[in-house]
């Protein structure tokens, strides 16, 4: 009989994990003029069509890091849906466009680099990520919050800090990059169901009504955002290369050690859990093709 892992008791041994010494990859030099000079919503459209385009590759070879970015996706089209259905929502809808092309140049870099072997300048926490997902090692809840995690905890401070977290009035940013949570929790739900769908049917253990791991999901994200926010700072005000190197490493420390928690949590073991099921999902999806 299969064995639920639940995310309620990770998120309570993850907390006691100690630190783990790392250096982390710069992302200082992006440049978000270069990257959506017109800050236009139209930017969101050529990043999903980029991403749309390597979801067909990843799904085409079965590769496991499909998952992830079905879910990166779904909460882009979201954001996306946001900005014409509730303009409102957001006080400077032009820098959360910013964000994004940033945000998913990232992505793209990490994932082109891993796919050429250039691995030492891949993050670390993307390294595992990416090992875990070709090697097929860990069940589909591992490789969506692997990905997360690098994305959000490695990734996400210095995307905030290139966007600038301050307006040209002086005024924080910070109200935009929290009420960007709103879009993110009513995801939860699609997320899932399309996971289930095109990438590990056995993620269908974590589909009930209001069950206690939708509720720790959406926590744990929404505090790593607000380490994500003051790591942001950090970076701004980090003013000589050795206050810039602690705040580096504490990023990717803080990232490797969730992700070494991630994969040793959700990887697969006999007897218990098998990407069986997964694989010929997939494999049938392309023969029908």
């Amino acid at each position: 009989m299969r064995r639920r892992t639940g995310l309620t008791a990770l998120t309570v041994a993850a907390a006691l994990l100690p630190a783990t010494s790392a250096t982390a990859a710069n992302w200082a030099d992006v440049d978000p003029f270069a990257i959506c000079p017109d800050a236009a919503p139209s930017c969101l459209e050529v990043t999903l069509t980029e991403m749309r385009e390597r979801l067909a590759g990843h799904d085409r070879t079965c590769n496991h890091n499909g998952l992830f970015l079905r879910n990166y996706i779904n909460v882009t089209e979201a954001y996306a849906k946001s900005l014409r259905e509730e303009p409102e929502l957001f006080d400077d809808p032009a820098w959360l466009a910013r964000e994004d092309a940033i945000f998913a140049a990232q992505y793209f870099q990490a994932e082109d680099r891993w796919k050429a072997g250039r691995f030492s300048e891949v993050p670390k926490a993307w390294r595992i990520a990416y090992q875990a997902a070709d090697d097929g090692r860990v069940q589909g809840i591992g490789n969506l919050l692997l990905g997360i995690n690098a994305h959000v905890q490695q990734d996400m401070a210095y995307m905030v800090a290139a966007a600038g977290i301050t307006a040209p009035d002086g005024s924080s940013r910070r109200r935009d990059h929290d009420i960007f949570m709103k879009v993110l929790a009513r995801q939860y739900d699609p997320i899932l169901a399309e996971a289930i769908k095109y990438d590990d049917p056995d993620m269908a253990i974590f589909q009930f009504p209001a069950n206690a791991d939708k509720q720790v999901a959406v926590k744990l994200v929404d505090t790593w955002r607000d380490t994500v926010w003051r790591n942001a700072v950090a970076l701004t005000r980090a003013t000589t290369p050795a206050a810039r190197a602690k705040v580096d490493k504490r990023i990717e420390t803080n990232a490797v050690t969730w992700a070494l928690t991630f994969r040793e949590t959700f990887r697969y073991r006999p007897g218990i859990a098998s990407p069986k099921r997964r694989n010929a999902m997939c494999a049938a999806r392309n023969l029908g093709a």
